[in-house]
């Protein structure tokens, strides 16, 4: 009995880290798209945006690097 609640406590563990991590996804592909707006409307110059974009690609990497 104790063992299958370990069980099942781990998996819900993981199964939160998961969802957390997809969230973490989403939240830097929308942030990635609104700079590329940002961009598009002349807010921000190239340069911003590749250094904005290139620092939201690393957390992401390292994202899909801890999965």
């Amino acid at each position: 009995m104790v063992f299958r609640s370990l069980l099942w406590l781990a998996r819900e563990v993981e199964k939160a880290a998961q969802e957390e991590q997809a969230n973490d996804r989403e939240a830097i592909l929308a942030q990635i798209r609104h700079h590329m707006a940002q961009l598009e409307a002349g807010e921000i110059d190239e340069e911003t945006y590749e250094r904005l974009e290139d620092e939201l690609l690393d957390r992401l990497d390292r994202i899909n690097d801890d999965s």
